[in-house]
């Protein structure tokens, strides 16, 4: 058996549908097309405070998701270290193919976070939603690019 650089390339060739599904995978490159989509400065997958560097010297931190949650929502997590360390928080829905980018200050004085997560509809749709599910959607609208 094979670890090496071309057994690799040879597994991801022949599982394509298994690799794009996988939301590990799916989020860092995404993380890497947001550089390349914007003419960014990529920091790195996982710093540990931000992923990017924007043409005006903005640090943004890249979430993505297209995992369908409750058969209603979608979700990110891992921003308790975000906190204070990025200027601009990007959420990326790939069930709809949309694109946030919100404030960091923004971010963490209106987002409603429970166990380090931040939870919004799938389907935004704002007269069907309360509470925090309906704040963190709304925000998100507000800051849809």
């Amino acid at each position: 058996m094979s670890y090496d650089h071309e057994s690799i390339k040879q597994y991801i060739m022949n599982n394509l549908d298994l690799v794009a599904q996988d939301g590990v995978i799916a989020g860092r490159i995404v993380e890497k097309l947001v550089a390349v989509n914007n003419n960014w400065k990529n920091v790195g997958c996982n710093n540990k405070s931000y992923d990017h560097i924007d043409h005006n010297g903005n640090k943004i931190e890249t979430k993505s998701t297209g995992s369908i949650q409750q058969n209603r929502y979608l979700r990110i997590g891992g921003l308790s270290n975000k906190n204070k360390s990025c200027d601009i928080i990007q959420i990326i829905d790939l069930f709809r193919n949309k694109e946030f980018r919100v404030p960091h200050d923004t971010f963490f004085k209106y987002a409603t976070l429970k166990y380090n997560q931040f939870w919004w509809s799938c389907d935004y749709k704002l007269n069907e939603l309360r509470g925090s599910i309906y704040n963190n959607t709304k925000l998100l609208l507000e800051y849809e690019v």
